[in-house]
């Protein structure tokens, strides 16, 4: 006998809520999530959306510098304004630290949303 299993799959947003008559969703865990898929994503990788992602993957084998991370800190900024309309980075608010012995960055995001003027922040270490 074959039981059947409900798959749970973690969202960012309630999707019991009526996302149709609010339009579009402005929650900040839901905008975190958008940065997560934006700097997860490959070009290419969408198939009907091969601009779609960030710059992040190139980098995965070179040997990071101050010179190349500042240039990786800007992609990512570009990328993210390019796809999420939702939020205004503050550009001279944002780092990337380097820890090459341990071959990660850390990525920090400062942004505001702009429907309520809230100020934010995307936090991730990255492995590489």
């Amino acid at each position: 006998m074959i039981k059947n299993k409900i798959l749970k799959t973690n969202f960012a947003y309630d999707l019991s809520k009526n996302i149709l008559s609010k339009g579009e969703i402005w929650d900040n865990d839901v905008i975190k999530q958008s940065i997560e898929m934006i700097l997860g994503t490959y070009f290419g990788e969408r198939l009907f959306n091969p601009n779609f992602g960030s710059e992040l993957s190139f980098y995965l084998f070179e040997n990071l510098t101050e010179n190349n991370g500042e240039r990786l800190l800007n992609s990512i900024i570009n990328s993210i304004k390019t796809w999420e309309d939702r939020i205004e980075i503050l550009e001279n608010q944002c780092k990337l630290i380097l820890y090459p012995n341990q071959n990660s960055i850390s990525l920090t995001l400062i942004y505001k949303i702009k429907k309520n003027n809230t100020i934010s922040k995307f936090e991730k270490r990255i492995i590489f």
